[in-house]
């Protein structure tokens, strides 16, 4: 019974962690936290981000290979969680990304484009048609602040 018990309370203890620091990362995309480093990305910055998207999408559906992007800005090689929102119509149409900085955030835009373009369970994969009237939105998570 004991065992039971402890095994169920390390279980709740390491949810707490987990949504304490999720909760963080999305304070800190709004900007409610003090000490928080935020991403500032030139227009050009953004623009390519968002064309990497675009034309990740775009080879996906046409069966192509993804190009080697060639990143020269320092942000963009920066490792970042960020999230990928496809909307067609102004209606959700997608949204996957992560919370973690696991990769470059360049990289993590095309993975998260493919992911949420094909794999958002919520939805059916985008298809051709869909192209034309798909709007794209990337937010970029700042690091992890420790909430007290």
């Amino acid at each position: 019974m004991l065992r039971e018990h402890c095994r169920k309370f390390r279980t709740q203890k390491s949810m707490v962690k987990r949504v304490t620091r999720q909760r963080a990362a999305f304070d800190c995309v709004r900007g409610e936290m003090d000490g928080e480093r935020r991403v500032t990305l030139t227009d050009e910055e953004k623009t390519f981000l968002v064309d990497i998207v675009k034309k990740t999408i775009e080879c996906e559906l046409e069966g192509r290979r993804i190009p080697e992007f060639q990143v020269e800005s320092e942000n963009l090689k920066e490792k970042r969680g960020a999230f990928v929102t496809l909307k067609q119509g102004g209606h959700l149409r997608g949204c996957i990304g992560y919370i973690e900085a696991k990769k470059s955030l360049y990289k993590t835009g095309e993975e998260m484009a493919g992911a949420s373009a094909f794999h958002d369970p919520r939805f059916p994969p985008i298809g051709r048609g869909d192209l034309k009237d798909l709007s794209v939105e990337i937010s970029v998570l700042t690091p992890f602040v420790m909430v007290n």
